[in-house]
């Protein structure tokens, strides 16, 4: 898993400004699955965390921290979380690796999954001459891998932006049938 992050290593750190478009969603989320504890999978240099405290006013006990390309957060957290959080990261996974990733997202989450999928080309080119977001594919594409790797008892819900910004997106709720 991660084989392209490397890559991502070579690069300044992602700051996790993606996380800023999807705070409401994710406090409404936390609130009515009355989650104590999350964690960023894929949260970049984590500002919204360490600079402004952004879970606590989520109501949270615990936040973990997880990005495979920063020093600081390179090693999962050895618990599981109430909520699983991961903006803008699946379409930077290679298409071979997208069902492990989702299966060890699933698997650290107790009660939902929020995620955030990019439907377009990123604006950062990787050293090796690829577009960042190496794993654009239909939403019909991810609907499959998230029923192929969901597991019970939680719900996902999955945002896929159309373009930057969220100006254009859709959400929908995933559950195990």
């Amino acid at each position: 898993m991660h084989s392209k992050i490397d890559l991502y290593k070579q690069l300044p750190p992602y700051p996790g400004n993606s996380l800023t478009l999807h705070l409401d969603n994710i406090k409404k989320l936390i609130e009515t699955t009355k989650s104590k504890t999350a964690l960023d999978y894929g949260c970049g240099k984590a500002q919204h965390y360490i600079k402004d405290r952004i879970h606590l006013s989520w109501g949270l006990d615990k936040m973990g921290l997880y990005d495979p390309a920063v020093l600081e957060w390179n090693s999962l957290p050895g618990d599981n979380f109430d909520c699983v959080i991961s903006t803008d990261v699946l379409e930077h996974v290679p298409e071979q690796e997208i069902n492990k990733t989702l299966e060890e997202i699933f698997t650290l989450s107790n009660k939902c999954t929020y995620l955030n999928i990019a439907m377009y080309p990123a604006r950062q080119i990787l050293p090796n001459g690829e577009n960042a977001h190496c794993t654009l594919k239909p939403k019909q594409w991810w609907r499959t891998r998230i029923s192929e790797t969901i597991k019970e008892n939680i719900k996902v819900h999955v945002v896929y932006s159309y373009t930057h910004g969220n100006k254009n997106t859709e959400y929908e709720i995933y559950t195990k049938k």
